[in-house]
């Protein structure tokens, strides 16, 4: 009877336990079930609060970059202008396209400075030559059109059809690699709608390459520039390089005078 009576009182036992853990796994399945959900409802707060234009307005705007033809403050400005947001959502993309405006801005960078600030490091365009009548050709070879008043002097002019500025550039730096050590400068490079090449000096003599050999004819008017040709380039008008091996110059005076060698033009 006793046995039977504990026995029974075991049952009851291992029952009323298995019936606390079950409230007690329910209890952590509600907790975690409120934590989430408080998270999310903070999520939810925090990122209506960050997106809220009114939250941490931009206050300080600081342009950083060297400038020959853009002006910090007008740069400065022109974000002012287009930052209506709150820290957090900066419209960068919106800055960069309204100083891209400019012809002379080349990269566009912006940086958050906690809490309320921006730096926008700007770099200008750096140039080679003038392209055409208003143009602008830069190292890279990339062509843009300033204002005319911003258009620096001394640069060399580049002439030719649409698209050719990177041919054209290529030419004027084998060109003016070769003149340079020869104490002559290029003042400008041309290609024709024939693509017939040629170039001036400072002296203000131009030199016809035309459109064969035509690097080949470089080099020759590079060891020209040595003779005593070369130091009498003040009074020559033209010096024409279309020929198998010799040249012929036409003098300022309008006394022309051709140097004998093979002078036959090749175009």
């Amino acid at each position: 009877m006793n046995t039977k009576s504990l026995a029974y009182s075991g049952e009851e036992e291992a029952e009323y336990e298995f019936l606390e853990e079950g409230i007690f796994s329910s209890h952590k399945l509600v907790v975690g079930l409120v934590l989430l959900a408080s998270i999310s409802v903070l999520i939810v707060c925090m990122t209506h609060w960050m997106m809220n234009p009114s939250t941490l307005p931009i206050k300080s705007v600081r342009v950083e970059g060297e400038f020959l033809h853009l002006s910090t403050d007008v740069l400065r400005n022109s974000v002012i202008d287009v930052v209506r947001d709150g820290f957090f959502n900066v419209n960068v993309d919106l800055i960069q396209t309204t100083l891209f405006s400019s012809p002379w801005v080349d990269e566009v960078t912006v940086r958050r400075v906690w809490p309320d600030g921006l730096v926008v490091r700007v770099v200008e365009k750096k140039v080679i030559a003038r392209w055409g009548d208003r143009g602008l050709v830069s190292p890279e070879a990339d062509l843009f059109f300033p204002e005319r008043v911003s258009i620096p002097d001394g640069l060399p002019l580049f002439n030719g059809p649409d698209n050719t500025q990177a041919l054209i550039l290529n030419r004027y730096l084998q060109i003016n690699g070769e003149l340079v050590r020869r104490g002559w400068s290029v003042a400008g490079v041309t290609l024709d709608k024939r693509w017939s090449w040629s170039f001036s000096l400072e002296s203000g003599t131009r030199v016809l390459l035309g459109r064969r050999d035509v690097s080949a004819r470089i080099l020759r008017f590079s060891d020209l520039a040595a003779t005593e040709i070369g130091k009498r380039q003040e009074d020559i008008d033209v010096i024409d390089m279309r020929y198998t091996n010799g040249f012929a110059v036409r003098w300022k005076s309008q006394h022309e005078n051709k140097v004998e060698s093979e002078l036959n033009n090749h175009g």
